[in-house]
């Protein structure tokens, strides 16, 4: 999000006009010693990220240093501007990536580049600065001069954004990445590599799609405060992005992650007088002749002098002891184990010298974030480098391996502890509502109490394979166990079918779809399968009007596979014809499933032509058009299909109460048009829906 702040002392001095670099460029007067310092306020502590800075197309500086303090430990670093743009309407803009805690930020604009023509008088300019980031919370650290109003910001309580569809851009950028690697491969004909990244973008593309409508789903529950959903959306989302990281090949990523081309790269990052370190003095061996006589360790070797203590000791006895042939398959020359390597004696220097370079062993200790910003920041500075630099290197070629490594890290949550081993019976027991009780504890004792508190979990994972579970151990059931606990089936499918997320939900229709179509009919019990849906009717018909599109297009179609036999298409017809629930479009919208499966009136499938036809009138008084235009095709149907009787009773009950409906003009005019004849009308009412 883009950080609030203003201009509160330019030179020095105290500027009264709040509206430099935020709103209005600001050029340097004649009387201003460079290098200029600008202290830029922002409205409370925060963490910069970045910065955009906009230099003038005249009046343009060389550099511009950057600073949270005017110590040394507040530098930042530096940018350089370009002396002439080709096109004079043209603005040099640098991005500058940090990241920055802190409550103000210095520029320090130095002086401008030599123009006799058009800047005689050698000012400096800016046109913008913008400033990205999140504020931090308010603390005791946080002090604002007295000397700054707090008017002079916009009022208003600062928020932080949550970060929109950044996992969805992250896997876009690795496609981008992978195609300009196939590229490569491609030109360089290594068609098995370019195989590779093109079946990789395949799959990044099928999880991308996944991945916006995982994310679309999570700022939906965040809008709604449902924050238990976003949580467990968070966590699917999480495990999507693991899953996907660990199916790539590093080697379609390497040295192709994207950069901003707007990024500013320093070229002198050193100065010209850099003094490198001379290379050391190594120990040459010595020539053998080609024979390589054996030689003797005790008269051959002659070891560097040095003080008796135990590392000499170890050095000595490691020297000492003939080299063991080597195992390893190579091409070089295998010496015998009585062979000897004679070093030169080195010199009182380069044993020095040798002992300076061996690094001792030490454990490093974790230091604090201050001292250790401290210390980067000091050593920066004494070597010359830029920060900037510093950060992108750091970034951008161990970006992959950071996110590789955070999907290992047994510190996030993702790798928290959800394991159900330790839960209670009575613990499950208590997460069900007191009338279900009953039916959960004698699912317990039929599928154990694992898979059941894996079903009441929080977690979504322990959910898929608590329905696992479940689904294997009914297919090991026999008719009489599966007659004797049906109630309790049929109850805990009632509830696990009301489930949140969308990858959990599609197991769970699965289950019931194998349930009803496979299992039961091969036990020879199908005469339970009104009792399945005198279960599941109403919440099958809710999630038919679910706001994710998956939850209702999955439901859809295993719906209407399921119905495709006879006996579920009647159970579930005869339910959701009879109901009395207020949910009627839903259960219009599985009606209108059936009817096009199996054709109206059907008396088999318990779509007789008098049921149907009042339950298409409740439709057509509905406000609601599509709950509407259900009625109207299912009374057309019946009318077609030979029940013109009692589609005209039920139009007439229009004609002498709503005949200026539009649904039931458009239902007259099409039976006209099928067969030439029109009911009787009467004098035209108002129009009535049923609200």
């Amino acid at each position: 999000m883009q950080l609030e702040y203003i201009v509160s002392h330019i030179g020095g001095v105290s500027n009264e006009d709040r509206q430099y670099l935020v709103e209005k460029p600001w050029v340097s007067d004649k009387s201003h010693f460079f290098p200029v310092e600008i202290e830029l306020h922002l409205r409370q502590r925060s963490e910069v990220e970045k910065i955009e800075i906009v230099a003038h197309n005249t009046f343009i500086p060389k550099k511009i240093g950057i600073f949270s303090e005017r110590n040394e430990e507040g530098y930042i670093g530096e940018v350089q501007f370009k002396s002439r743009k080709t096109d004079d309407q043209k603005y040099e803009l640098k991005n500058i990536f940090l990241n920055e805690k802190c409550s103000k930020l210095i520029l320090n604009v130095s002086e401008a580049h030599i123009d006799v023509i058009n800047n005689l008088d050698s000012l400096v300019g800016l046109v913008d600065v913008k400033l990205f980031g999140k504020y931090l919370p308010a603390g005791d650290d946080l002090f604002i001069p007295s000397d700054i109003d707090h008017k002079a910001f916009k009022p208003g309580v600062t928020r932080n954004v949550i970060p929109d569809h950044k996992y969805s851009k992250e896997l876009q950028a690795m496609i981008h990445a992978i195609e300009k690697n196939k590229q490569t491969a491609v030109a360089n004909e290594d068609f098995k590599l370019a195989k590779s990244a093109q079946l990789a973008v395949r799959e990044l593309k099928k999880s991308t799609k996944e991945m916006e409508e995982l994310e679309n789903d999570k700022n939906e529950a965040v809008m709604d405060e449902d924050f238990q959903r976003a949580n467990d959306l968070q966590d699917e989302i999480t495990a999507l992005r693991s899953n996907i990281l660990a199916s790539i090949d590093p080697v379609l990523l390497e040295d192709t992650m994207p950069r901003n081309e707007e990024i500013h790269r320093p070229k002198n990052l050193f100065t010209e007088a850099l003094e490198l370190p001379s290379k050391p003095k190594l120990y040459q061996p010595v020539d053998l002749s080609p024979t390589e006589v054996s030689a003797d360790p005790s008269t051959s070797f002659l070891l560097p002098p040095r003080p008796p203590s135990s590392s000499f000791k170890k050095t000595v006895t490691r020297v000492m002891t003939p080299k063991r042939p080597s195992t390893n398959d190579s091409t070089s020359t295998r010496r015998s184990s009585a062979t000897w390597e004679i070093p030169i004696r080195p010199t009182t220097t380069n044993s020095q010298s040798s002992r300076k370079r061996t690094p001792s062993p030490s454990v490093k200790k974790a230091p604090s974030t201050a001292s250790s910003s401290r210390s980067r920041r000091s050593n920066s500075i004494g070597m010359g480098t830029n920060k900037f630099l510093e950060k992108e290197n750091m970034i951008v070629p161990a970006a992959l391996n950071r996110k590789r490594s955070s999907s290992v890290n047994l510190e996030t949550p993702e790798f928290v502890d959800k394991s159900t081993e330790d839960i209670s019976e009575d613990q499950v027991l208590a997460m069900v509502s007191p009338d279900q009780r009953g039916n959960v504890r004698s699912a317990i004792s039929l599928f154990g109490l694992e898979p059941i508190a894996k079903i009441y979990s929080k977690h979504f994972e322990n959910r898929k394979e608590g329905i696992a579970e479940v689904r294997e151990k009914l297919d090991t059931l026999n008719s009489d166990k599966t007659s004797r606990y049906f109630e309790s089936i049929t109850c805990l499918l009632a509830h696990i079918l009301k489930e949140p997320l969308f990858n959990v939900y599609k197991d769970v229709l699965l289950l019931w779809h194998h349930f009803c179509t496979s299992r039961l009919p091969e036990l020879n019990l199908e005469k339970y399968i009104p009792r399945v849906a005198s279960e599941s009717t109403e919440i099958l018909a809710t999630r038919v009007l679910a706001s994710e599109k998956r939850l209702v297009s999955e439901t859809m179609t295993v719906f209407r596979d399921a119905c495709k036999a006879p006996s579920i298409g009647k159970a579930y017809a005869s339910k959701l014809l009879n109901s009395k629930s207020k949910n009627l479009k839903g259960r219009a919208i599985l009606v209108e499933i059936i009817a096009k499966l199996h054709g109206v009136p059907n008396d088999k499938i318990s779509l007789n032509d008098k049921t149907v036809a009042e339950f298409s009138t409740k439709c057509i008084r509905t406000s609601d058009p599509q709950i509407r235009t259900i009625g109207k095709d299912l009374m057309v149907k019946l009318y077609k299909n030979g029940s013109s009787k009692v589609v005209r009773s039920e139009l007439d009950k229009f004609a002498s109460s709503d005949s200026n409906n539009p649904t039931y003009q458009k239902i007259v005019r099409e039976i006209y048009n099928f067969d030439g004849s029109k009911p009787k009308s009467e004098k035209k009412k108002k129009i009535s829906f049923m609200l």
